[in-house]
């Protein structure tokens, strides 16, 4: 079960249940411990919660103390996830005692995990205070294996936190390794997590293994690293074996195909050094959940609650999503590879679309908040990015009107012209026209002003 290999484990209780003799009434207990385990991983709540009642009524009749708290620890779970709050805090605490009177270390570490969960999920203040007490005894005692382990949510919930808060990070980054913790997709943890594979490809290639730049001995392995970033490209959407073979062996049959794919991705998993890190399955390539951070997922991540937050006129947040994003963005797509094949321009052109969205968005949100040199200084980096861009200029224009800087707006204005007309034989929008306009009146009054003065 702390494998999380369904199959083994039922057959693991069946055989437990074939052995059960009323003589070694004990192996009662076990049986419905680890039954109420397996309920609880993957059946039915309410049939968990019966077999750890059982569990514990059993093993306090037979009188064994540390059986009895392994099995009213369970019970509180049990009851936690069945809506039964009361009566979990009631019997976490009986544990709790109990691993107290027996000055048993490793009891009382899973019951302050426990009360800490219980205790998150209740949004009360105290649960960091029992994550720090029990993640200090496991890593006094470097508890590393144990039952519990096969529980995800529960240990989820630790490592994110405890990442997050920078709680025994040593110690929690070593359980993450060992147990293969996976990040749920709702925690915004990329910085601090302890992700084994990083790879940068905003402004070029760059892949990092247990913090170590992989580098290659040799002459370059070309194919399997051709693969890779084609995976890269299509992160974290998988990548459908067929496509695969057409764009990197345009001229193979199918079955020749399918052969050097096999053979590249074998190679490619020996370079990595993960056998795990990359899965085929249904006939799909994909990056494996928990092994991998890329910078430009990351970069539209931070994008993405970028404009949630600005949505929610939430503009403080908003500005350290958008600083966060293009704090991560340091150039173009996987720059420098060439050719240029259309699986990885339309990557490029993406991203860079995406960019582009986000400083207009960006400006907008400093323009909210009255930061009018802030936002120019966002525009301006929007032309050097695209300087087809008409908005950049819009907003230049208007955001010069607004901070009194008229002969600016006005030059603003004539480059854009001059740009549209010369390079795209198009007049400016009317939009522009229009913020040119305002401009022009604005300057006459401020110049009127002057003259009566």
């Amino acid at each position: 079960m702390t494998r999380g290999d369904k199959r083994l484990a039922q057959a693991g209780i069946d055989q437990l249940a074939f052995q059960l003799d009323e003589s070694h009434y004990h192996g009662h207990s076990v049986y419905h411990h680890f039954s109420g385990w397996f309920q609880l991983l993957w059946g039915d709540p309410r049939k968990a919660l019966a077999h750890a009642r059982k569990a514990t009524e059993i093993a306090d009749e037979t009188g064994h103390r540390l059986a009895t708290l392994v099995c009213r620890i369970q019970l509180a779970f049990c009851l936690f996830e069945n809506d039964r709050k009361k009566e979990a805090w009631r019997e976490i605490n009986r544990a709790w005692n109990g691993s107290r009177k027996t000055g048993s270390a490793i009891f009382q570490f899973m019951v302050l995990l426990v009360k800490a969960d219980f205790a998150a999920r209740a949004q009360s203040p105290v649960s960091l205070r029992y994550l720090r007490q029990g993640l200090a005894i496991g890593r006094r005692h470097h508890y590393v294996n144990m039952v519990w382990w096969g529980l995800p949510r529960l240990w989820q919930w630790v490592a994110v936190t405890a990442m997050q808060r920078g709680i025994e990070t040593d110690y929690v980054k070593e359980l993450i390794h060992r147990h293969r913790i996976v990040a749920p997709a709702y925690a915004c943890i990329d910085e601090c997590w302890p992700w084994p594979f990083r790879v940068h490809t905003l402004g070029g290639l760059k892949i990092e293994r247990h913090g170590q730049a992989l580098v290659f001995s040799g002459k370059s392995p070309q194919k399997p690293l051709a693969l890779f970033k084609h995976i890269i490209a299509r992160a974290p959407a998988a990548d459908g074996v067929e496509t695969v073979i057409d764009d990197l062996w345009p001229e193979a049959d199918r079955d020749s195909g399918a052969s050097a794919l096999s053979t590249t991705l074998n190679r490619l998993r020996r370079l990595l050094g993960d056998p795990a890190a990359i899965s085929l399955a249904n006939g799909y390539l994909s990056l494996s959940p928990g092994h991998w951070w890329i910078d430009a997922i990351a970069f539209e991540k931070k994008a993405s609650a970028a404009r949630r937050s600005h949505r929610d006129q939430n503009m403080k947040m908003a500005l350290t999503h958008y600083r966060d994003a293009l704090a991560l963005y340091h150039g173009e797509f996987m720059a420098g590879e060439k050719p240029a094949s259309l699986w990885l321009a339309t990557r490029r052109e993406q991203l860079k679309k995406q960019l582009v969205d986000l400083l207009i968005n960006y400006g907008r949100c400093l323009e909210a908040l009255n930061r009018n040199r802030q936002a120019l200084s966002v525009y301006q980096q929007g032309i050097g990015l695209d300087r087809f861009e008409e908005i950049f200029y819009q907003r230049l224009i208007d955001n010069c009107r607004r901070l009194g800087r008229y002969a600016e707006a006005v030059r603003h204005y004539h480059t854009c012209c001059r740009l549209l007309e010369e390079e795209l034989g198009v007049p400016p929008s009317e939009e522009t026209q229009r913020l040119y306009r305002k401009v022009c009146a604005a300057a006459t009054i401020r110049e009127a002003d002057g003259a009566r003065k």
